[in-house]
């Protein structure tokens, strides 16, 4: 049985659409890893000077 050029093309523009949105979401899940970290450092820190505030330190 021949190929078919139509599902061949097909399928290799669904392999490609399926693979830009797998390199979209690394970058996204990166960005969204990167926020949270610097929000929890920030958090920690005003946490610590809250802490301290009160003559509590808890590290």
């Amino acid at each position: 049985m021949p190929e078919d050029p139509i599902a061949h093309g097909r399928l290799a523009a669904l392999t490609r659409r399926h693979e830009q949105a797998q390199d979209q979401n690394v970058r996204e899940f990166g960005i969204i890893k990167r926020e949270l970290t610097t929000d929890g450092a920030a958090w920690g820190l005003y946490e610590e000077r809250c802490n301290s505030d009160h003559g509590r330190v808890h590290l």
